[in-house]
């Protein structure tokens, strides 16, 4: 007797996700007058303000199934909501992008990375396990000769005094840079980096 397979499905596309926190639209507008002038004179691929973001656990490529997982889990956090202060903009070579950086850590944003990636151990993923080190990239692609030509010999880094309340925990994707889904499909708009889900943290 002939087996009926029974009908052919097509494998779900993986999902390349993370756990950040998003800025304010006073915040990004604030920075993005600070860094104008350091930026307009720059070759590279400058992100948009609606894709900054401050990745508190990166998890990697992952498929649906997991993605209803970590969605799941992390509504169940509980986590306390900080503030993230901006004091310079500083070119990291190995990289080549240009990031606005916070050299202080609360311990409360190290305290939900820790929770985040010790839930994403847990349902068997391997996240990112360096340490946290917030920052909002603004550009990228840019060359070491490019990025020394901006900046006067004695300041090697731009100084800022901006700041931020984090007040929710975003599920996200990075997406195509084209401005495509995973599956192919356009998006409405050309954002990188897409919240999937996202939660309030606690006040208190």
């Amino acid at each position: 007797m002939r087996r009926n397979s029974g009908p052919r499905t097509e494998r779900s596309p993986r999902r390349r996700v993370f756990f950040a926190v998003w800025p304010d639209d006073e915040f990004c507008t604030r920075l993005s007058a600070a860094a104008a002038p350091l930026l307009s004179g720059l070759e590279g691929r400058r992100l948009g303000a609606a894709d900054w973001h401050v990745t508190l656990c990166f998890i990697g490529s992952v498929d649906e199934s997991v993605l209803l997982m970590l969605d799941e889990r992390a509504a169940a956090l509980t986590a306390r909501s900080f503030a993230l202060q901006f004091d310079r903009i500083e070119y990291w070579t190995e990289a080549r992008v240009v990031a606005a950086t916070a050299e202080h850590v609360p311990a409360a944003a190290e305290d939900l990375a820790r929770s985040l990636r010790e839930l994403a151990r847990s349902i068997g993923l391997s996240p990112d396990d360096r340490p946290l080190r917030p920052h909002l990239t603004l550009m990228r692609g840019v060359q070491p000769p490019a990025w020394r030509a901006t900046q006067a010999p004695q300041s090697p880094v731009a100084k800022l005094e901006l700041a931020f309340a984090a007040r929710e925990l975003h599920l996200a994707e990075s997406r195509p840079s084209d401005g495509r889904a995973t599956d192919g499909s356009a998006l409405p708009a050309a954002h990188r980096y897409v919240s999937l889900a996202r939660w309030p943290l606690s006040l208190e």
